[in-house]
């Protein structure tokens, strides 16, 4: 295995071979594997406090700020992050991604919708 040598607080992999993690020392985001996409590049620099791989994209909330950011294949909108919204958590799927908001405690989804996964209840 990769880099078993640095301490993270949380790792995510990816559903097609691709993982991130959150480096317990800086809370930046680090990734590693396929990056055909740029689902492994994450903004240098930047602290995160909860990270989700998808099929080729991959989510984060940035600490200090609770907004989320993705990265990667945006073919459905599955990177597309709502502005100005704060999230306490972000679930990265196959092409679309939920979060839940800090403000309302609610589900809010984006990306594709055919089965509607995107679709959160109410």
């Amino acid at each position: 295995g990769r880099r078993y040598w640095t301490p993270y607080t949380q790792i995510s992999a990816g559903i097609y071979g691709h993982t991130c993690g959150i480096r317990a020392d800086n809370s930046r985001a680090e990734c590693w594997g396929y990056n055909y996409w740029g689902q492994s590049t994450a903004s240098p620099n930047l602290p995160y406090t909860q990270i989700s791989a998808g099929l080729y994209h991959t989510c984060g909330i940035r600490a200090g700020t609770s907004l989320a950011e993705c990265w990667g294949r945006n073919n459905d909108g599955q990177t597309t992050v709502p502005p100005d919204v704060e999230y306490t958590q972000i679930s990265a799927g196959s092409g679309h991604t939920c979060g839940i908001r800090a403000d309302t405690s609610l589900a809010e989804c984006w990306g594709y919708n055919i089965h509607g996964q995107s679709t959160a209840s109410p």
